[in-house]
């Protein structure tokens, strides 16, 4: 009876294999205790097409134009000590590179300068996180045994640096196609959170020399993902050479929903009380983002191995603050920016 059974499902998994159903590929299975290292790499070119800026009624910087580059590696090696439901349960990261370059050329008006030589660090770089799922909680700490960093540090850190958002909910076939819950869009974005930059600047500008509040940033990743609306479509296109191969296009724009996002700029501007007291008054945002790209996910090991994004970015921005330094301005700001960027992360 046992023999017929094996039999007869050994038949019907030959007969889904055969016309193109993929129940393993796509699943998340890397060995326990297996460790993968992930570079990632970002970057972003960013023009400012408009720049209208009113103080007490009167304009300002008229002509002014900004140019952005930024490039960021993170290099990481994960540890997976155990998994369960298709997540690791246990999982120590060690922050083996953490860089950020940035050059910024600004220009118009009698205020031209250059501002370049602009670079990012993190205290994460040498640091090992340990993410543990314990009691039905997600726990971030520093490994014991590691350098005594503040726990401030860990507040943005997100534990899926593994894209397994990309994956299906159900075996999926040559052509099938799903969506990305957008909720999930800033993990396949910027995976692994917030690195907690600090920006250090030479040249002719001043040293910056601060880091932003990592709780905040974490916020600020939430509050732009519930933010969006439109597609972000998912479509398995076969196996080649023991890797599946997926095809992803992202097309997403703002919505008007910004008062979360109006209240975390209150807290972000408050983070520099050198600067005076600064209120927002009014904050409009809106933006559209598209972009295509591939990953490709190991078969056998059951990991991501490889992800290629090419993207374009526009966003119009009205803000009204006031800002106390004694004396009180109200200054309203509109910008219209353009841009592109590429993301990748392989595993090398």
């Amino acid at each position: 009876m046992w023999l017929t059974t094996l039999l007869n499902a050994s038949l019907r998994l030959a007969a889904l294999v055969a016309v193109g159903w993929v129940a393993g590929p796509l699943i998340f299975r890397p060995a326990p205790g297996s460790t993968l290292t992930k570079c990632l790499v970002n970057e972003w070119k960013l023009h400012l097409d408009e720049l209208d800026v009113v103080i007490n009624d009167v304009p300002w910087w008229t002509g002014y134009t900004i140019d952005t580059e930024l490039s960021q590696r993170i290099v990481v090696a994960d540890t997976y000590l155990a998994l369960q439901g298709g997540r690791p349960i246990a999982l120590d990261r060690a922050f083996k590179t953490i860089s950020q370059d940035l050059e910024i050329s600004m220009g118009g008006g009698p205020w031209n300068r250059a501002w370049e030589n602009v670079c990012g660090t993190s205290a994460l770089e040498g640091a090992v996180v340990q993410f543990r799922r314990e009691e039905g909680a997600d726990t971030k700490r520093f490994h014991p045994l590691g350098r005594r960093l503040d726990d401030e540090l860990l507040d943005g850190l997100t534990e899926d640096m593994d894209l397994r958002i990309l994956l299906p909910k159900k075996a999926a076939r040559v052509g099938d196609e799903w969506e990305v819950d957008l909720a999930y869009l800033p993990d396949l974005l910027s995976p692994g959170g917030y690195f907690a930059w600090t920006i250090e600047s030479g040249g002719s500008t001043q040293s910056l020399n601060h880091a932003l509040d990592p709780a905040l940033m974490g916020e600020l990743r939430y509050a732009l993902g519930a933010m969006l609306e439109g597609h972000v479509t998912v479509t398995y296109a076969g196996e080649e050479d023991g890797y599946s191969q997926l095809e992803l296009s992202i097309e997403v724009e703002g919505t008007k929903e910004v008062d979360d996002l109006s209240k975390l700029a209150t807290k972000i501007v408050d983070e520099f009380p050198d600067w005076g007291t600064i209120e927002v008054e009014r904050l409009d945002l809106a933006f559209a983002l598209e972009a295509r790209g591939t990953a490709e996910w190991d078969t056998q090991r059951g990991h991501i191995y490889d992800l290629q994004l090419n993207g374009e970015l526009e966003s119009t921005m009205d803000l009204e603050v006031i800002w106390d330094v004694g004396s009180e301005f109200s200054i309203e700001v509109r910008t219209v920016t353009s841009g592109n960027f590429k993301q990748s992360l392989d595993t090398p």
